[in-house]
């Protein structure tokens, strides 16, 4: 059974031919307080955004997008990740000009069952597809070309590629089938490391939104759900805490990693309101976070934060009485990129329910034509 959702200092572990194993605490890091919400419909008035470009998503027979979509940026392309739909990855460029699709849902040596998450390399234009539901992994290149495929033997839900053919995979909590949440194997499928113990009694989470996040030092971020603590993670398999968040009264209580089964885990946390953690992007001068506060009997509360790194403060925005609220930037941030643009992206109904905000963005006429049965349309946030 899965609960669906939609550390001071640091641990060094030396890579050799045998494995390595640690325990890691919760804890650590910069400790962020989550305080001073503002109401999220000001979030996009503020003095840190210098402008907004709409750029709608070419729509045809070939490219048509899924309910709930993510999406990568990686240089001047955008990578649509069709995981309600199609199955496929669809290429976009700057423009929203559809360009080509990447992967094929199926049982052939060249295809997956199903994508978990998907990483691009931004050097080689390699995407990366992981599918947890047969345990492989397909390598294409970004015009949709077969390049490589393996299984591995470990139960992952997701995935990223590491040096040297090595593969991060996050293994999260199984019900006691593993006693760690990330391993490390390499080019053999041979465990290097294994980090962050998995208590038996923790209900295993499905992780909606990555677990492992590019960071702009070239470090890679894990983000787990109901841990407010982020890690980064090295190819050389140390643990650094990089974040730890807290929530206050809406924290995940301690003693839901102390219960006696799974099943009194989930019974403690559902009698009383908690904070899952969705997202989070580190670039160069921004952070960005997304989490949801769940109450027993009332309808979720979304949460953003932001920071600009050189001000070394917080900003904290909520959306109340989701996923009731319509407004036009619940749910909407994807990613955001080195050069201060965050991406939204907006399906064309909540859009359309909302053209009296229209006039916010700087080529408001490019959505003239919008229809309900479009694809999602990206918004371009430009960052002070």
């Amino acid at each position: 059974m899965k609960l669906n959702y939609a550390i001071l200092g640091c641990v060094t572990l030396l890579l050799c031919g045998c494995k390595a194993t640690q325990k890691v605490n919760r804890g650590g890091g910069e400790v962020v307080v989550c305080d001073s919400l503002q109401s999220g419909d000001d979030m996009f008035c503020l003095e840190f955004i210098q402008d907004m470009e709409l750029i709608p998503l070419q729509t045809s027979d070939s490219s048509l997008i899924g309910t709930d979509p993510e999406l990568i940026v990686s240089g001047t392309d955008y990578y649509i990740i069709d995981q309600n739909g199609s199955q496929r990855i669809l290429r976009y460029d700057t423009n929203g000009r559809f360009l080509n699709r990447i992967g094929n849902r199926g049982k052939g040596a060249q295809e997956y069952l199903k994508i978990s998450n998907m990483v691009v390399d931004s050097m080689s234009n390699v995407i990366t597809i992981f599918s947890s539901t047969d345990a492989k992994i397909c390598s294409y290149s970004n015009t949709g070309d077969f390049i490589s495929g393996r299984k591995v033997n470990s139960q992952f839900s997701q995935g990223f590629p590491a040096k040297n053919g090595n593969l991060w995979l996050y293994l999260g909590y199984q019900n006691g089938a593993s006693d760690y949440r990330v391993r490390q194997v390499d080019a053999q499928d041979r465990p290097n490391v294994e980090l962050l113990t998995a208590n038996e009694n923790v209900m295993p989470v499905e992780e909606k939104f990555p677990v492992f996040i590019p960071a702009s030092d070239g470090r890679i971020l894990l983000r787990e759900s109901l841990n407010p603590t982020v890690y980064a993670l090295t190819g050389e398999g140390t643990v650094v805490p990089r974040y730890s968040f807290d929530f206050g009264e809406y924290a995940v209580p301690e003693e839901y990693y102390e219960q006696s089964s799974p099943m009194a885990a989930v019974e403690l946390l559902m009698k009383r309101p908690f904070t899952i953690l969705d997202r989070i992007l580190d670039r160069k001068n921004y952070v960005v976070i997304q989490a949801q506060v769940q109450y027993p009997n009332v309808a979720p509360m979304l949460i953003y934060g932001i920071k600009k790194k050189n001000e070394n403060r917080w900003l904290w925005f909520n959306f109340e009485d989701i996923p009731n609220n319509q407004g036009l930037w619940v749910n909407s941030i994807q990613d955001l990129t080195d050069n201060d643009e965050l991406i939204c992206l907006v399906d064309p109904i909540r859009l359309l329910k909302n053209s009296d905000q229209w006039s916010i963005f700087k080529n408001p006429e490019v959505l003239s034509g919008l229809n309900e049965e479009d694809n999602p349309v990206l918004i371009k946030c430009r960052l002070k």
